[in-house]
């Protein structure tokens, strides 16, 4: 059949099984998106193409298959650059359908015009320009599965919007997608002599373990091994098992997960690349033998050198493992599980417990409360700062691609479009936003999209009226703040303007019965939290610590000098310029 360039690429995705596509059209992209419509594709309009990106990242991440944007060439492709490095550096499949210029005009200077491709190439697994009708089914079918294999990440593709119209003769076949890479079987056997001849075994995984939760937990009580997440890997082994410890194993980790892994001297770390924020600034020790797992080679000995290394799929690897292994069984640590169920419950008890505020709200408390009012399979949304790191410690997760957050480029106004991402792919399930004040200020916009879709989503607002964590910093290094004081609005009045409903939680003592007011959300719900940041989080000072190890002795004796100067002989405080 006779197809233009716009109907082969949008029939390749549909035949690929993409259904839905986030966005904004424009002068380039016309012909796609009416398209769209022939092949009932449900596009979702956002109101900036970095929420758009974030959105197809966290739908990514809800399904584990590809999201896919579609944007105008030059500013369009340009505003999503923070959304696609963010899923660039956190593996998440991405396609990006970037509109190119007209390739017949003569002229230069079009609209929009720069050149877009090779501004986003070091952002994205793989460029994807497109030049005649023919290629078009090929090109699109290789990007949409280079985006989800190996180590996943994002895509562009260029279509022009000249060829957008053009017409030629083809057919809509994609074809399998090809089988992941399973591990051979002397790597299955060295990793089980490991694994056999150590005193106690941990594991170690990241979101590369999704698909592979059953495997996991099946080689995890086999070795009776602890299971330690990074923070993308929240939920591959739900946080109520007896051998789950939650989050790390280093300084910045769950006291559970630093207890067990104390006890190992071997580490299987599956799906995960041991990047700065998931090993707490590279505060992890290594606890003896390490062997790694990860799609990627790439990451091999990056970081932390492996004694046996396997570019392998987590699945066919785990399952391997427990095959090998046979009727071995280790014998549980009573020692060990005792201690980890008591950590676990004392972090919980210190969270509920902590000393109320009259006109303030507890970051620790807050979490355990709605963890207590929220649905098992909730899907909880963060973004970048202090209140993803009080969740970490604080709301448990029970199941894989329920917990979305920025993490290794920690994005800023990532929360609120991964929110209403999840509630339109997950309509059924309840869906939770908490984001910072800062955050809010950057791509809170959305909630005008939670509002159009009649969205029934709780956004949590953290106000604490700064940039929580930075002020928590420069308190600490420089005995001073400097540009983190914010002017937020008055949230009341916002919600009122979208046709949102509206709560206020401004105690402690308000928390739980503000919660059963609030949840479950039946409309989309903006909740003005004042929340405080008193002392700081485990992982902060976690971090704290290994960056300072990171600077040596002699700058971290500097800054020491310095901060005690500060605070007891204070400089004079000049008022900010206004230009």
């Amino acid at each position: 059949m006779r197809l233009s360039g716009a109907q082969a690429l949008v029939k390749t995705l549909v035949a690929l099984g993409v259904r839905r596509v986030f966005g904004i059209p424009g002068a380039q992209n016309l012909e796609l998106f009416d398209v769209f419509l022939d092949e009932d594709v449900e596009v979702v309009l956002s109101t900036h193409e970095a929420s758009a990106a974030f959105m197809a990242d966290a739908t990514a991440r809800l399904t584990g298959r590809p999201g896919v944007l579609a944007v105008v060439p030059g500013p369009g492709l340009t505003n999503t650059f923070t959304g696609i490095a963010e899923a660039f550096q956190d593996s998440i499949p991405v396609v990006l359908i970037a509109a190119g210029i007209r390739e017949e005009l003569p002229f230069r200077y079009q609209l929009h015009e720069i050149p877009q491709l090779d501004a986003v190439r070091p952002l994205a697994k793989g460029v994807y320009p497109l030049r005649n009708v023919e290629e078009i089914p090929r090109l699109v079918a290789e990007a949409y599965r280079k985006a989800a294999s190996g180590e996943p990440g994002p895509v562009v593709i260029e279509l022009p919007s000249d060829l957008a119209m053009d017409r030629a003769a083809l057919e809509i076949a994609p074809g399998p997608a090809p089988e992941p890479p399973a591990p051979s079987p002397g790597e299955v056997r060295r990793i089980v002599e490991i694994l056999q001849g150590a005193r106690r075994a941990g594991i170690y995984v990241g979101q590369g373990t999704f698909g592979a939760t059953r495997e996991l937990a099946e080689l995890a009580e086999i070795l009776q091994a602890p299971v330690a997440t990074t923070i993308s890997g929240r939920g591959a082994i739900p946080d109520d098992h007896p051998l789950a410890v939650g989050f790390g194993f280093g300084p910045s980790g769950h006291p559970a997960a630093q207890m067990a892994f104390a006890r190992c001297d071997a580490v299987l770390a599956v799906g995960c690349k041991f990047s700065e924020v998931g090993t707490g600034s590279y505060g992890l020790k290594q606890p003896g033998r390490l062997v790694h797992v990860d799609a990627n080679p790439d990451v091999a000995d990056r970081n932390y050198p492996a004694d046996v290394f396997v570019a392998a799929d987590a699945a066919k690897t785990l399952a391997a493992l427990s095959t090998e292994l046979g009727g071995y069984r280790a014998l549980p640590d009573q020692e060990m599980l005792a201690g980890i169920e008591a950590e676990k419950k004392k972090v919980g008890e210190e969270a509920i417990s902590h000393a109320c505020k009259e006109s303030q709200v507890s970051p620790d408390r807050f979490f355990a409360l709605l963890r207590k009012a929220a649905a098992r399979d909730a899907i909880l949304a963060v973004d970048s700062g202090n209140h993803m790191f009080w969740a970490l410690s604080h709301f448990p997760v029970y199941g894989p691609r329920t917990f979305l957050a920025p993490v290794d480029y920690q994005s800023m106004g990532y929360g609120t479009p991964a929110m209403v991402a999840a509630a339109i792919e997950h309509p059924g399930r309840q869906v939770l936003g908490v984001v910072g004040d800062g955050c809010f200020l950057m791509t809170g916009s959305e909630i005008v999209t939670a509002a159009r879709n009649d969205l029934p989503v709780a956004l949590f607002v953290f106000n604490d009226g700064g940039l929580g964590i930075i002020g928590q910093i420069q308190r600490k290094m420089y005995q001073r703040m400097s540009s983190v004081r914010l002017t937020n609005p008055d949230y009341e009045k916002l919600a009122a303007a979208y046709g949102m409903e509206y709560a206020r939680i401004g105690s402690d003592v308000e928390i739980e019965e503000k919660l059963s007011q609030i949840l479950p959300a039946r409309r989309p719900t903006l909740v003005n939290v004042l929340v405080s940041y008193d002392h700081p989080t485990r992982y902060f000072v976690g971090t704290t610590k290994a960056n300072l190890r990171h600077f040596g002795a002699a700058r971290v004796l500097g800054m020491a000098l310095r901060a005690v100067k500060r605070r007891f002989f204070p400089a004079p405080t000049k008022p900010p310029r206004v230009t």
